[in-house]
């Protein structure tokens, strides 16, 4: 068994580590490609690969050998205890990024 600090270092650094990533959640799209940033990974999607834009939100991709995927989008998933302001403009990036991937 660890000690005990070791155990906190590794936590804080978790911590940290997940600080950051959510800070930094989000969605880029350019050149034909779509990059979403998680809180665990940074998934990169082919526009022509994309089908359908969820409203949970998430993509519905195929992947180039035909296995069909899911990504949800973080970063415009709402709460109900949001301001009314943030969620409009969540919905508003969404229409967005349906009217860019052409779903």
């Amino acid at each position: 068994m660890l000690p005990n600090f070791v155990n906190r270092a590794i936590a804080v650094m978790g911590l940290a580590i997940l600080s950051v990533r959510g800070y930094r959640l989000g969605v880029t799209c350019e050149r034909g490609r779509l990059s979403i940033r998680g809180y665990l990974r940074t998934r990169v999607i082919a526009r022509e690969c994309i089908t359908e834009i969820t409203d949970f939100p998430a993509v519905r991709w195929t992947a180039r050998k035909g296995g069909k995927r899911w990504t949800p989008i973080t970063a415009f998933m709402t709460n109900p205890s949001e301001l009314s302001t943030t969620r409009l403009h969540k919905a508003r990036a969404i229409r967005e990024l349906r009217r860019w991937a052409g779903r």
